[in-house]
């Protein structure tokens, strides 16, 4: 580096360490009241608790923020609130060969003697144990004291061997941990366990970071302690991983019965608004009038926002040491144009040529058409006006000329940034790619609850009505998501098929959908396609779901007041992938389309097999709604329907799921 060369500046890097007071996510209000529960002495234990969601969308902000309230006594008044010593639990560091119960009573000893317990009430301990076992089992009792090596102690305890030997064991644990709150918070020691005046939570995080059989293992272990006075659990995880490892291990009904009784009281983290993201925004200088794009194309996920600008920070750090002249904003630029529309990076890092093929056609359309949007040109005129076929879809999204409009770089500079590009993460929106093989973030059903009642139904508006409540897949089923059920066995297992489903799979041999090897088609954050109505009806009945009837899918799409679009009574090809392009797009790609109950791509992208029938003689046929990314504006209406055999496999269907329905079995 030459001494004039300038240094750059400071390269800003955003912690993902949970807070815990104030969590700016908007959480602190959450965090009061499930502190409140776990504290308020009326409340009986055993209690779990589940603090559900999805992968970097703040569980481990929110349960620490719960943590803290408890452990710095802001929960003060005897009367209202018991005294609560927590432990944190992460279960996917002990998801080797030792057992969890094992790992979980090595914890609670743990706390005690990081807390001094065993030197200062060593006398007390030997009492209990002498009263408690007369056979020696606890021979390493006499070690626990003060500065002794503990990790002896756990080294000879039988239980690391028998699990058979909790049977014993547990009288003493749990006089151990009476023994051991009373004194922590100076309480009178009862002769029985009194819970409205001290209490144990354990802590359980990124639960979903293990293996469906080590979920399952924990939650056995759990339900060990569920008839103990005293015992708390919080537990952080995606509710999808839980019911999934269950559903792998027990049929549907014994799973549902287990999560109900394991798991009583939970709570979905809600999706963080997008004001709570104002603080991080500003902070990595991003527009405000960019801001609501790229919020959606994170998925409101405070997580990949915060890898999203530390990686671009980064690369603009990289770029300023190896003398590349762009500015933070151009690399903001084109960090977020990769983010909201990964099909367009894709074209221009694999020819930066078409980068500036698109803004010279953009400069020179905008000088001729005067005041008519660009966007609003038809694939007839830019046919004409001589745009490359390749390129004429990036045309047809107004935000797209805009950003491509701000981006001023030369050739040199933007091939210079590709090539550093590829020693940081800049993709932002999607997860690494050893979180990709995790179930977590690709796993997840994000569902909107719609209530019961009246429905305008198909093309004339007829008033009908549905019955029961139902939750909806906000969110069409991704590659990523199928990959999964794919992994686990879904085409070998008979479990998930219907009778007519499972001897089509045979007779086909079929076990991955169609166009699955097609890099064109097998984006993780697209829309999986090629899928019968049988494969449909598996994942949906793998997942506990199944695939929605025509009427809920409707009422989903187009809310109480009947509209002809998701968004109103007017197409607007700006809001969906519709006459816009000859692939899928990501599933949030479109969150200016939305429909009434805040479901994504119910018009365009792909069609939607549901679990209704048309009646016909003939053959056995079921109804598509949505319309795809090669129909026009009719078929993406909301009344729209066809009728289809159920084994066809093409790229213009897909599917989203329902749950609290009848499934469908044919």
């Amino acid at each position: 580096m030459s001494q004039d060369k300038p240094l750059p500046g400071p390269v800003r890097i955003i912690n993902d360490n949970p807070a815990t007071k104030k969590t700016n996510l908007g959480y602190e209000a959450h965090a009061d009241t499930l502190a409140g529960v776990l504290a308020n002495k009326e409340n009986s234990t055993p209690l779990v608790m589940g603090v559900y969601g999805t992968w970097g969308s703040g569980k481990t902000t929110l349960m620490a923020a719960i943590r803290s309230r408890l452990d710095e006594g802001a929960l003060e008044d005897p009367k209202r609130y018991r005294r609560c010593k927590t432990i944190w639990f992460n279960a996917w560091k002990h998801a080797g060969k030792e057992t969890p119960l094992a790992a979980l009573i090595e914890s609670v000893l743990k706390a005690m003697d990081t807390d001094g317990f065993f030197g200062l009430a060593k006398t007390r301990i030997e009492e209990i144990a002498k009263r408690i076992d007369k056979s020696n089992l606890f021979p390493s009792v006499s070690k626990l004291g003060a500065g002794a090596d503990i990790s002896e102690f756990f080294s000879d305890m039988a239980y690391k061997e028998n699990l058979g030997f909790y049977d014993t064991f547990q009288k003493y644990f749990n006089d151990l941990v009476w023994t051991f709150l009373n004194w922590r918070f100076k309480t009178t020691q009862e002769e029985k366990p009194d819970d409205t005046k001290v209490a144990l939570v354990i802590f359980i995080d990124d639960l979903d970071r293990c293996t469906g059989d080590h979920i399952v293992k924990v939650l056995e272990t759990i339900n060990l302690f569920l008839a103990r006075t005293g015992w708390m659990f919080v537990l952080g995880a995606s509710k999808q991983s839980l019911e999934t490892a269950l559903n792998q291990k027990y049929d549907g009904a014994a799973a549902r019965h287990i999560m109900e009784k394991i798991v009583p009281l939970s709570f979905d983290l809600p999706q963080v608004n997008t004001e709570e993201f104002d603080l991080l925004l500003e902070t990595a200088n991003v527009e405000e009038k960019h801001r609501s794009l790229l919020i959606a194309a994170i998925d409101h996920n405070p997580r990949k926002l915060k890898r999203f600008i530390n990686s671009l920070n980064m690369l603009h750090g990289l770029l300023c040491s190896a003398d590349i002249g762009i500015s933070l904003e151009n690399v903001l630029h084109w960090g977020i144009l990769g983010c909201i529309y990964p099909d367009l990076a894709t074209d221009i890092k694999d020819n930066p040529h078409n980068l500036f093929t698109l803004q010279k056609q953009i400069k020179r359309l905008e000088a001729k058409w005067g005041d008519k949007p660009i966007g609003l040109l038809t694939e007839e005129q830019l046919k004409e006006e001589k745009v490359p076929h390749k390129l004429r879809a990036h045309l047809h999204k107004p935000p797209v000329i805009d950003f491509l409009k701000a981006f001023d770089v030369t050739l040199e500079q933007y091939t210079g940034m590709l090539s550093l590009s590829h020693s940081v993460d800049v993709e932002g929106c999607t997860p690494s790619r050893d979180e990709a093989s995790a179930p977590l973030p690709l796993s997840r059903h994000a569902m909107a609850s719609i209530a019961a009642g009246p429905l305008m139904f198909g093309d004339d508006k007829a008033t009908t009505r549905i019955d029961a409540s139902f939750d909806i897949d906000i969110y069409l089923v991704t590659n990523g998501q199928f990959r999964i059920f794919m992994d686990a066995g879904g085409y070998a297992n008979q479990t998930w098929w219907s009778q007519k489903g499972w001897l089509w799979r045979k007779d086909t041999g079929v076990r991955n959908p169609a166009h699955w090897d097609d890099s064109k088609w097998n984006r993780n954050d697209h829309p999986v396609v090629g899928l019968s109505w049988y494969e449909a009806d598996a994942y949906a009945r793998w997942v506990g779901m199944a695939l929605p009837t025509e009427q809920q899918w409707e009422r989903a799409a187009r809310g109480v007041d009947g509209w002809e679009y998701p968004w109103g009574n007017a197409f607007d090809h700006a809001r969906c992938n519709a006459q816009t392009s000859a692939i899928t797009t990501p599933v949030y790609r479109y969150s200016n389309g939305i429909s009434p109950e805040g479901c994504y791509d119910m018009a365009g992208n792909v069609w939607e097999w549901t679990a209704s029938q048309v009646e016909d003689e003939d053959q056995e046929t079921y109804i598509i709604k949505g319309g795809s990314w090669s129909d026009d504006d009719d078929a993406a209406r909301c009344a729209s329907r066809r009728s289809v055999r159920p084994d066809l496999r093409h790229s213009t269907v897909g599917l989203r799921c329902v749950r609290k329905t009848i499934q469908h079995s044919p």
